[in-house]
């Protein structure tokens, strides 16, 4: 088996960090995936000092449709082997307000980060991915109607994330399908 290296979007902080940390304690080798530099740089410190091999991190913007070809290119270039792709980035809405209220710009901007710029950043990536034989997987939520949890924006856009996993997965053979859905189904790496 070759190299074991991960990209992790939304890395520098929350679950994401979270996911790389655990992910570098298992003998993955880490790529940072974030937005901001000072946040990047601070993360990388706080896990090479847990002993987690930190190969560098790649600006990452998800509704900069430009940015992420260009991010896509670089990892291409500098993370020729690399097999795993978490995608973990994403914003939250305005989780404060109820469906009626919820504008359509938030909706709209959600949308464009969680779902577009996910899938365009995916898409770039799958042939790299799959040449390693690597996996994908989604960090998402439950996207049924609860009277609990229901912002519209973030919901509908995690619901969307979840909808490409489906489309995706009826098409390809159950032992070449490269995606997962971390919260909501279990995925294997096998190599």
């Amino acid at each position: 088996m070759g190299k074991k290296i991960v990209l992790v979007t939304g890395a520098n902080k929350g679950i994401g960090f979270g996911i790389a940390k655990h992910l570098g304690l298992s003998g993955w080798q880490v790529v940072i995936g974030a937005r901001d530099e000072q946040r990047a740089t601070k993360v990388i410190g706080e896990l090479k000092a847990e002993g987690i091999d930190v190969l560098g991190w790649v600006n990452i913007e998800l509704k900069d449709l430009d940015g992420i070809d260009k991010a896509a290119k670089e990892i291409n270039e500098r993370y020729p082997e690399l097999s795993l792709l978490v995608n973990n980035a994403g914003i939250p809405g305005d989780m404060s307000v109820d469906s009626e209220h919820t504008e359509i710009s938030v909706i709209r901007e959600t949308l464009d980060v969680n779902f577009i710029g996910t899938f365009a950043l995916t898409k770039a990536l799958i042939p790299l991915i799959a040449k390693n034989g690597g996996r994908i997987a989604n960090v998402t939520v439950p996207s049924e109607i609860s009277p609990y949890w229901h912002p519209l924006a973030y919901v509908a856009s995690k619901a969307a994330q979840e909808c490409h996993d489906g489309c995706d997965g009826h098409r390809i053979p159950a032992d070449q399908y490269p995606f997962g859905n971390l919260l909501r189904s279990s995925w294997t790496y096998d190599h």
